[in-house]
């Protein structure tokens, strides 16, 4: 209940002014009750997207299409569309006198400064007391590679997304704020579940191990080195009557299925799978993945559909069918239970990271001294981690440890033994980012100051709910669960050690960690793991023992906060507060005034680029067979600024035009995989100039998760909604807007060709559903994009050299997306249609 936070709130305020204690506020029980709700994240098209430093100028300026120009880049490529739009999604959950606040977003790693907006702006929408909600929100993300990513202002980290833009950090928190009210307006009781899945993937059909570095690692006495993270975790969440409202599911797994030379905005694979999950149901339920051990694991994308968006499609598709069985195989119930969370930033630096597990070990390193020099010598006689860890000598912190030979080959921290040879001291680095980002204009001390303010603090929460229903090994039992939001890419055996610890100290049997939330330092490992180098090492700042120190003090918070039934103020002391950010001013870019926004184009623009190989065209053609045509449409914008259009597929139906529907009761939209969507600025720079803006769409007409070969035939079109800049005295966002639409010039859909092909010696036929040499999208599991599918419910038809005729409905075997069938003795020609029509002939008289 949002009061009990208020007399928190009065409990530290009373304290501070020196007035008596008010009465100390106990934990109640109740039923569950929790809304969800999910949006497209208003990022602008242009915007740099993250994850890959190579996309920098500097570093070659991948993923660069043209020499295009975007009011929202300082160094990295601007991004040229979307294939599938960046989304966030959220779970209100309220249980006796408690409420906790879940946001997933696809981004490549959260902020902890946005995470503190995203409570102060709800405070104000729901008229909470300043403060109430102070450490009640946890945001994680997905890791995607391929969003923008320059919404956070942790200045070591501009070399993964690019410089800090105020304006993008303001439309991702306003997008944050409306998804978690909507689910907060929406709560209801619920029927809730959660299940315990462990080697849900033993055949590395959705993720692998990609760390070699600790395969033969010992920790712990019952297990020998480790792979990948096994476990996933679903949370199931019913309405009373049983029809579900949503779900939350969590394994790691990395958002890495794209390339850096990707210019397209993408959820990537986690959010492929989400997409794939959610269409097996038939009404629009919000699917949230959350991340857990995704640090040292990689996709296992289907190469077999040879084309990198079909793949993703298809890697969604292999882990929808695990993952909704494991969501099926979840009991659920309506218990009375307890919720709590605290949330604390840890100290971070050279004196302050230290590590003792619970008292049996005492790690620490020396005091920084410029003449120091290091013994190089890690392990005792009995292969102990010798303590102090004197290696780590780095005033301000290191970067890029664990490579054989420094990235830097001057300004490493003095120590000559691997891993430690490669770190390089982050005073060095900053000098590269004071270049790099133009820091001489935007910083007030005319570069980045050292310490970097935000490698100070480290954002940390945990999160107690239950008792509930907990199943694991077809056992269902009433415990607690214990949830732990870690603030980096968290890996295989720190979530182990993470699940151990909890159950050996705090007593929580069922522990999950997610990981790539409330902050970001980089790559999380435990201590014995990140000494054995390689590439996860090389990207954290505070060494060997950062992430363990951030474990340590997740579990003594806890077992000070979540073991009582007293409500306690969070940080009492003020002894745990996060980094203190700058105040930004929004940029002053206004968005070009485009009168023509709204009307189709009539040439087609020179410098239009579109990632298919294939001729744009200005409209659809009259006709598009399934699959194998491209229906495009090309129109005049507004600057992304403002208008990010909404590209909706309606078909005609009894002289009216309905929204096409997904199997789940969703609209098909350009917010999914369906459509491609790039944007053409012109001229392509510079930006300040006065600008045109162009955009192309590509629909492959592929149908729904269950019928993708036979998509409705019929007439149909696109409707455009979108909007541009209006004009207004206002020099900085948001700007005032006028909405436009366009819909484009109708066409048919008609059925695809089938491929018939005899065997030279006419004892088989093969049958198949090719893709165009062009496609991208997924057609069927046991075919290519661009290849042969094998197409279903075949029915053949014979010509016999007698003049009869024969009908067969065979089963045949499948070969490389090919249908093989007997061959008919004394046939001529043969055609074939499948279950949706789509239909091929073969004659004799065509050799």
């Amino acid at each position: 209940m949002l009061f009990i936070w208020l007399l928190i709130g009065c409990n530290k305020d009373s304290k501070d002014s020196g007035s008596p204690p008010p009465p100390p506020v106990y934990l109640e029980q109740g039923k569950p009750m929790i809304g969800m709700a999910e949006a497209d994240i208003d990022f602008p098209i242009g915007a740099p997207m993250g994850g890959y430093t190579a996309r920098c100028g500097y570093m070659g300026g991948a993923g660069k299409v043209d020499r295009r120009q975007s009011a929202y880049t300082v160094a990295f490529s601007p991004s040229a569309g979307i294939q599938t739009s960046a989304k966030a999604k959220a779970l209100w959950l309220e249980a006796g006198n408690q409420d906790f606040v879940l946001l997933k977003a696809d981004v490549i790693y959260s902020f902890d400064n946005l995470v503190s907006s995203v409570e102060s702006r709800l405070e104000e929408e729901l008229e909470l007391e300043n403060g109430a909600l102070k450490g009640y929100v946890a945001l994680t993300t997905s890791h995607t590679h391929n969003a923008p990513a320059n919404f956070s202002d942790q200045i070591h980290f501009y070399l993964g997304g690019d410089r800090y833009n105020e304006e993008v950090f303001r439309r991702f928190r306003e997008s944050l704020v409306d998804i978690a009210l909507e689910a907060y307006q929406t709560r209801e009781e619920v029927s809730l579940g959660i299940s315990l899945h462990k080697d849900w993937d033993p055949n590395d059909q959705v993720y692998r191990d990609r760390r070699p570095e600790n395969d033969e690692l010992i920790v712990w006495d019952d297990l020998v080195g480790y792979g990948k993270d096994p476990n996933l975790w679903m949370m199931r969440i019913d309405r009373l009557d049983g029809s579900p409202i949503g779900m939350v599911f969590n394994f790691g797994i990395h958002g890495t299925s794209l390339g850096d030379e990707n210019p397209l905005v993408s959820v990537d694979a986690p959010g492929h799978i989400e997409q794939a999950l959610q269409e097996r149901f038939d009404t629009p339920i919000v699917v949230m993945h959350t991340q857990g051990a995704g640090g040292d694991v990689t996709p296992v994308d289907d190469t077999s559909q040879q084309h990198p968006y079909a793949e993703m499609e298809g890697l969604g598709e292999i882990a929808a069918d695990l993952l909704y069985e494991a969501w099926s195989s979840t009991p659920t119930s309506t218990p009375e239970m307890d919720l709590e969370m605290v949330s604390h930033s840890v100290p971070q630096g050279l004196d302050v990271t230290k590590v003792t597990r619970g008292g049996t070990v005492d790690w620490h390193y020396n005091s920084f001294d410029p003449n120091y020099v290091p013994d190089n010598i890690i392990y005792d006689d009995n292969g102990e981690i010798i303590s102090p860890l004197d290696e780590f000598n780095a005033e301000f912190g290191g970067a890029f440890c664990g490579y054989d030979d420094p990235m830097i080959s001057t300004g490493t921290i003095g120590a000559e033994v691997y891993p430690y040879d490669g770190c390089t001291q982050v005073d060095l680095i900053s000098f590269v980012l004071n270049g790099l980002f133009g820091l001489d204009s935007f910083m007030e001390e005319g570069e980045a100051p050292l310490p970097l303010p935000s490698s100070l603090e480290a954002a940390v929460s945990t999160v107690r709910i239950g008792p509930l229903s907990i199943t694991q090994d077809n056992e269902t039992i009433q415990d607690n669960f214990l949830m732990g939001f870690f603030p980096g890419e968290t890996t295989g055996m720190y979530a182990e050690q993470f699940r151990r610890r909890a159950k050996d100290e705090l007593g929580f049997n069922h522990a999950m960690m997610v990981g790539y939330a409330q902050d970001h330092e980089g790559y999380l490992l435990m201590t014995e793991d990140w000494l054995l180098g390689g590439y996860e090492a090389n990207i954290n700042l505070w060494g060997p023992l950062q992430a363990d120190s951030i474990l340590d003090h997740a579990l003594i918070m806890s077992e000070e906060h979540l073991h009582t039934d007293l409500i306690e103020p969070h940080d009492p002391n003020g002894q745990w507060q996060k980094t203190q950010y700058r105040d930004r001013e929004l940029p002053t870019e206004i968005p070009d005034q485009t009168p023509a926004a709204g009307t189709a184009a009539t040439n087609i623009p020179e410098d239009l680029w579109i990632p298919l190989d294939i001729d744009p065209m200005l409209e659809p053609a009259g006709e598009i067979r399934r699959i194998q045509d491209l229906a495009q449409f090309i129109w005049e914008g507004g600057d992304p600024g403002v208008d990010r259009p909404l590209v909706v597929l309606e078909r005609e139906n009894n002289g009216s035009w309905e929204e096409v529907q997904s199997t789940s009761g969703r609209s098909v939209t350009s917010s999914g995989s369906d459509f491609l969507m790039t944007h053409l600025p012109t001229p392509l720079y510079p930006y300040t100039d006065m600008q045109s803006h162009h955009y192309w769409i590509g629909w492959q007409a592929v149908g729904n998760t269950d019928s993708k070969m036979g998509l409705s035939t019929g007439t149909y079109r696109f409707h455009i909604y979108g909007h541009h800049y209006a004009g207004d005295e206002n020099e900085v966002w948001p700007w005032t807007v006028e909405a436009y639409e366009i819909t484009s010039p109708d066409f048919e859909v008609i059925p695809a060709d089938l491929t018939l092909t005899p065997s030279e010696d006419l004892s088989t036929l093969s049958i198949s559903l090719h893709g165009p040499d062009w496609g991208f999208r997924m057609i069927d599991l046991e075919g290519a994009a661009n290849g042969a599918n094998p197409p279903w419910g075949i029915e053949l038809t014979w010509a016999l050299e007698d003049g009869t005729t024969s009908t067969q409905t065979p089963m045949g075997s499948i070969e490389n997306g090919t249908i093989i069938v007997e061959w008919l003795e004394g046939a001529t020609s043969v055609s074939a249609t499948d279950m949706y029509g789509n239909s091929g002939t073969w004659s004799s008289d065509e050799e």
